[in-house]
């Protein structure tokens, strides 16, 4: 606490005096912490920003670092109403001309006819088996097939389940390939029994041993029997299969979806056809520009953001937060060390971005695409231009193509040989399954996984795989994001001298406790003196008062 009577022999505003020699010792001090610490504060608050704009620039790579966004294939059916068709990245460019004659349909029974949906069907045991059924009604013919691969799946009919209803949920609780259902006919309730599955081999032979003893009578639960033995159901629909040419090449298929006849093409059929619809299988050159675009549009943003943290203002000769700062050169230096780096292994006409058309402007360090080079790299091979920007390989033979890769996987030309059982990549055993090879955990080929033609071996051919751009701008964002990176360190470090800033308040809030102390006892010293001689004036004073005066024996 503040002596507050000091002053007394003085006269002084002593408490006044030592505040104003505190300020005055200490202000230097306190004005260089208070803009040490904006400045730190102000750094934080841009590497933050920085920060989330590197994060976003990650997340806009994702497109780029897309092995599909440079394998998509588009599929266009001139008639979408009667087919209409989607195209993987195993695809082939071709045309193709489709004429529909049959749809696959599921066979179909039904069954009984009941007054109510509770009225007691029968008991025993009914099986259903998958199969070819080959059914004439009028001449009562009948044979059937079994599926190959399938199981006949028998469910129990008691006293519990008996009823219509009862059947019907036994049924469709059973997975036994059969859809059943209750349908009124205007009369009667009858149990409808449908294949799950279109096509010819998909129908349905139902058998029963029944509980009243006779199996083939339309009585009791044998009323539901279809088989050799009996078919006191009725067909409603045959199980079919789908009828269509492709350029005149005659195509069976047991689903209306043929995933089989084209090489990475899926048509679905939706109807018949009385002309050929045509289906056009062609590079998806629109998705591989949208992931190139998409890369230079991310990369620009940040680099504006980076502009504008270390902007210079030469008028003012005054800088931003971050100019000159050395996290952001180490960030700068990185990216373009990557963009201008050749990818040896690419396998196109070119091996750089300047090739494709993207160049580096001058004058702010953002990027250009020159849109022309760009759509001609793309018609020439838009995987060639992938493997520029990701993880993508490409094969020199028709007997070998590039399946996946992993992050573990590095680039180069690997030659590929495969006798049918073993097989290396690059030179290493390689894993097996079927035709597919992977490369070796520890190997430089490690997750490199392709696929050898049927019949093929001897020396295959050669993988060459390239590292793209994109995929390397990920890993270094990696690095640079992560706890341990060049922004945590930095951010700590800054957040470091923040709170060493604190700490030294503390020690000049000391100091100014230390120096007031100091001054104050100076001055009470000054005042008791003060105060001492004031005293003595004033008893010399009086005395001298009290004295004749020596020249008064004149008067």
């Amino acid at each position: 606490m503040p002596i507050t009577s000091t002053g007394l022999g003085s006269g002084l505003d002593i408490e006044s005096l030592v505040s104003q020699l505190v300020i005055a010792e200490t202000t230097s001090d306190t004005q260089r912490l208070a803009v040490q610490e904006s400045r730190y504060q102000a750094e934080i608050s841009a590497y933050g920003q920085l920060q989330s704009a590197v994060s976003t620039f990650k997340s806009d790579l994702n497109i780029a670092v897309d092995p599909d966004s440079y394998q998509s294939f588009n599929a266009i059916s001139n008639n979408s109403d009667l087919i209409t068709a989607s195209a993987s990245t195993d695809a082939l460019a071709g045309n193709y001309d489709i004429n529909v004659s049959a749809l696959a349909d599921e066979h179909s029974l039904v069954a009984g006819s009941y007054a109510a949906e509770t009225t007691t069907v029968g008991t025993g045991t009914l099986t259903f088996t998958l199969g070819t059924t080959t059914y004439d009604s009028g001449a009562n013919t009948y044979s059937f097939t079994q599926k190959s691969g399938t199981t006949p799946v028998a469910i129990t009919i008691d006293s519990s389940n008996n009823t219509l209803l009862g059947v019907r949920d036994a049924i469709n609780a059973a997975n036994a390939g059969v859809e059943a259902s209750i349908v009124h006919d205007g009369s009667n309730y009858r149990l409808v029994m449908t294949a799950k599955d279109t096509g010819a081999e998909n129908s349905l032979q139902v058998s029963v041993v029944d509980g009243d003893g006779n199996h083939t009578d339309s009585s009791g639960l044998s009323a539901l029997t279809f088989d050799s033995t009996a078919r006191q159901s009725t067909q409603l629909v045959a199980g079919t299969n789908a009828a269509l040419t492709i350029n005149g090449l005659a195509i069976s298929s047991a689903s209306n979806t043929v995933s089989k006849a084209l090489t990475g093409v899926e048509l679905t059929l939706k109807g018949l056809t009385t002309s050929a619809v045509n289906v056009s299988v062609e590079r998806d050159l629109v998705t591989a520009t949208n992931a190139v675009n998409n890369f230079v549009a991310g990369y620009n943003n940040l680099t504006s953001v980076i502009n504008n943290l270390t902007s210079y203002d030469s008028a003012r000769q005054s800088g931003s937060v971050l100019t000159g700062d050395a996290t952001t050169r180490t960030l700068q230096n990185g990216l373009r060390s990557i963009l201008n780096q050749v990818v040896t292994e690419a396998s196109g006409t070119h091996t750089t971005l300047a090739g494709l058309g993207i160049t580096t402007t001058v004058a702010d360090g953002t990027l250009s695409v020159d849109s022309s080079k760009l759509d001609a790299a793309l018609k020439e091979s838009p995987v060639a231009v992938g493997q520029i920007f990701t993880r993508l390989g490409t094969s020199n033979s028709n007997s070998l193509s590039y399946v996946s890769s992993t992050d573990s996987t590095k680039a180069g030309s690997y030659a590929v040989t495969f006798d049918g059982t073993n097989g290396t990549i690059g030179g290493i055993a390689a894993s097996v399954d079927g035709t597919t090879l992977t490369g070796s955990v520890g190997s430089t080929v490690e997750g490199l996984k392709v696929n050898v033609a049927s019949g093929a071996t001897g020396s295959i051919g050669t993988i060459s795989y390239a590292v793209g751009l994109a995929s390397q701008l990920q890993s270094f964002i990696d690095g640079l994001l992560a706890d341990d990176g060049l922004f945590d360190a930095r951010t700590t470090g800054v957040q470091s001298s923040i709170e060493d800033i604190a700490d030294q308040r503390l020690a000049l809030e000391q100091r100014m406790l230390k120096i007031e102390a100091r001054y104050r006892s100076q001055f009470l010293t000054m005042d008791t003196l003060l105060n001492d001689l004031q005293g003595t004036s004033n008893f010399l004073t009086g005395a001298l008062d009290k004295f004749p005066d020596p020249m008064s024996f004149k008067k």
